[in-house]
């Protein structure tokens, strides 16, 4: 149980387990974990303001959804759910919004980035039902595997 708790955190870059992400030596003065797998530091995020956070979940860094599921401790997944939709809603709208007419209306825009605030859910409800029953395949086929190697180890 020790084990678990040493490590607790991961590299963003390399996803090798980590023992801490700093090293606190006064109120003001931290050391930041270099990882003994890669060299890099182990979460540069956890010096970045939230601001900077959200730029780089908008830009769909893997580094930075690493830094959020993994090692910021976060009790709520539905609101990372509900920040990644929008994140990635956004990203679609302003890819249209740069390929669209310059003279479209306000109102038109907007429906737009509800058009793809919808596509990003259904993408995610797909996505998320496809691996639901993919697990659920896995589990019955080791089930009768199991079965059917018990049957024949009787025989």
């Amino acid at each position: 149980m020790e084990k678990a708790l040493e490590t607790q955190f991961v590299c963003i870059n390399c996803l090798n387990p980590s023992s801490s992400l700093y090293t606190e030596y006064s109120r003001d003065v931290i050391r930041m974990t270099e990882c003994k797998n890669c060299g890099l530091i182990v979460d540069k995020y956890i010096e970045y303001d939230i601001t900077l956070i959200i730029i780089d979940l908008i830009l769909q860094y893997k580094s930075a959804y690493r830094h959020v599921l993994i090692n910021l401790n976060f009790k709520s997944f539905f609101r990372i759910i509900f920040i990644f939709l929008l994140c990635d809603a956004y990203e679609d709208w302003i890819e249209r919004k740069s390929l669209a007419d310059p003279i479209r209306i306000f109102y038109d825009l907007e429906w737009t980035f509800y058009e793809c605030l919808l596509k990003s859910l259904m993408e995610f409800l797909v996505y998320s039902i496809s691996i639901y029953l993919l697990i659920n395949l896995l589990i019955v086929y080791i089930y009768i595997y199991k079965s059917i190697r018990k049957k024949c180890r009787k025989n």
